[in-house]
Parts: structure tokens; sequence; C-alpha cells
């Protein structure tokens, strides 16, 4: 018998949002209008209306959120990039509660960064518990050896009409393997210690469907 689970995947922000990195989205968008032999380019990203049409169904908040069929977008601004967030799961319903109860987180939370080049957008592991004063002389040389791992890699879909924000498709990171938000308990080296023996889940994608979405202005 498969267990059934339902979970919420959440994104929240932890600071203000910034002015538009303008020139990103400006380089960005000239690359998408460009005119070029480059036919892998072409492909990869193509005008915002081809992407996200007229029958998206779209959610409007800090990060806009757009279903198209059975594709989910997220238009992930550039003032947002560098800025530390909170991505998290949490069960909302289950069918077999022994490891796990509803209103459970599994994991996490994470902290992490959105970061931007031209072809893609990375979300990055920002969890750094080592931080240094800025003003400090090693500072340079400490920046080089604490780098945020790169956790996603999403090409970029398109670039929206004001060249503000980078489309990405979600679909099968928020529903697909990812650790980050496997609804099922990871183990710990305290299991064998304590005599734990957990069950053992395995996310199905084909089994699973992303049932709703939501965006909220600053959260």
């Amino acid at each position: 018998m498969e267990k059934a689970i339902k979970t919420l995947a959440l994104i929240i922000i932890l600071s203000s949002p910034a002015a538009a990195q303008s020139s990103l989205g400006k380089l960005l968008k000239d690359v998408v209008n460009k005119e070029t032999s480059d036919t892998t380019r072409q492909e990869g990203k193509k005008k915002y209306e081809d992407i996200i049409t007229k029958n998206a169904i779209t959610a409007r908040g800090m990060i806009d959120i757009h279903k198209v069929k059975s594709t989910y977008y997220m238009e992930i601004p550039f003032s947002l990039l560098k800025k530390p967030m909170l991505l998290t799961g949490r069960v909302s319903e289950i069918s077999s509660n022994r490891e796990i109860i509803a209103g459970e987180m599994p994991s996490g939370p994470w902290m992490v960064e959105w970061d931007a080049d031209e072809e893609k957008i990375y979300l990055l592991d920002a969890d750094n518990r080592s931080i240094i004063d800025p003003r400090e002389t090693i500072a340079i040389g400490f920046e080089r050896n604490n780098l945020k791992p790169v956790m996603k890699t999403f090409p970029i879909r398109a670039v929206n009409s004001d060249s503000t924000a980078a489309v990405i498709d979600v679909s099968k990171f928020f529903c697909g393997e990812e650790k980050h938000l496997a609804p099922f308990p990871p183990s710990t080296p305290f299991d064998a210690l304590f005599g734990i023996s957990r069950q053992k889940g395995v996310f199905k994608a084909d089994m699973s469907s992303l049932l709703g979405f939501k965006s909220f202005p600053t959260n």
C-alpha cells in the first residue's frame, strides 16, 4: 500500500526587496530578442507571451506564479537576487502518521538565495554559519573560501515585458525527487544509537501532482 502524503512548499523572504537590477534584465532581454544563428539559445529562451500565454492562471505576489496547462512557472524578480529566504515543506495531510504527522516539517527550513547569469537562475544554499565583518582586510579571501553551494539550476525560459524578472519552469522542482522538499524525515546518526527503524519512502512523481498554488505580497 502506498503512503499518501500532501505537503505544502513555502518560500519566505527574510528581507525587503531593493531596487530592481535592471541591467541584468535588459541584458537577458537583449539575448532573447537578438537575431542569432545559435539554435540552442533560440530554443532555450522565448518571448514572454509565448511562455506565459493568455490562458495562464496566475497568482500575483512577491514572486508571481503561473500555471500553463500542466506546467508551473515562477517569475523571479532580479530585485530578489542574493536576498536571504527560507525554503521549507510542511505535511498537510497523511495516511500513515507513524513517523510524521500533519502540520510537521520533515526537515529544514533551508536558508536559500537566488542568483542568475545570462542563461540560468541558481538556487543557492545560503545556510553558511561563518560570517565576517565586510570591513575586515581578510573579507575578500573569506568570501572566496565560503561560496554558497548551488542546490538547483533553472534555465531561463523568458524575461518579462519590463525586464525586471526571469521566468523559470518549477514543475519538476515542486513535484519531483527533491531532498529539500521530501515529505519523509531524513535518517540521522542517532537512529542506530537508539534503535530507530525508519520507514523507507520513495517519492513517486508519476503518482503525485500539484493541487494548488498561492503567492503573497511580502511573504
